[in-house]
């Protein structure tokens, strides 16, 4: 859990771009160094972990893109 309270509680305009934590580092910069490059490298808002037990071991996506909750294993090229 977190929470971002923007200065004078005015939120920057991407910040609508803010669905996850995945990218909140990003946006944080963005923001406080006045800088938008930080928003050319967003990723996608999906959810990952490392399961070591009661599955196969390796990472599963958890959360996709349409925040619906999934258990796919991430496969690596």
């Amino acid at each position: 859990m977190s929470a971002v309270s923007w200065p004078d509680n005015k939120a920057p305009d991407f910040d609508d771009q803010l669905k996850t934590n995945v990218n909140l580092f990003r946006i944080l910069f963005s923001y406080l160094s006045d800088n938008q490059k930080y928003l050319n490298a967003l990723e996608d808002d999906k959810s990952y972990q490392i399961i070591d037990s009661e599955a196969p071991f390796g990472v599963y996506e958890l959360i996709d893109e349409n925040y619906q909750v999934v258990f796919k294993r991430f496969d690596t090229p």
